[in-house]
């Protein structure tokens, strides 16, 4: 074990993992520029995305029809999967899987095409 002092405490890390306190400190800083970038970016998005659209119920009805079939239908049925590749129960999580694939679709041209004759 190595032992790294730190200004609040001290840490016992194993050999076995990489325990460069350069390293660990670079890693920080760019995870934090990345999150600086993303929240940027998110900002930026939410804005452009007020300025141009004119009735708030469009992006609702999309964000709805995207969301809440992948949450419902794609997101568990593959989530099943990939923790149970040899289940028993694999043919109902892949059904499901395939439902969400056509549903959303079809709810967001549904919404769309609304909106389109509108």
């Amino acid at each position: 074990f190595y032992l790294l002092e730190d200004e609040s405490s001290e840490y016992l890390i194993p050999k076995t993992e990489l325990s460069l306190p350069v390293i660990g400190q670079q890693l920080q800083s760019e995870g934090r520029a990345i999150f600086i970038a993303v929240t940027i970016l998110f900002l930026l998005l939410s804005v452009s995305i007020a300025l141009v659209v004119k009735n708030l119920g469009t992006v609702l009805s999309i964000v709805g029809a995207s969301g809440s079939t992948l949450v419902t239908y794609i997101l568990p049925g593959l989530i099943y999967v990939k923790l149970h590749p040899a289940g028993r129960y694999n043919i109902f999580a892949y059904l499901q899987l395939f439902m969400g694939c056509a549903i959303m679709p079809s709810a967001l041209y549904w919404v769309i095409s609304g909106f389109v004759k509108e």
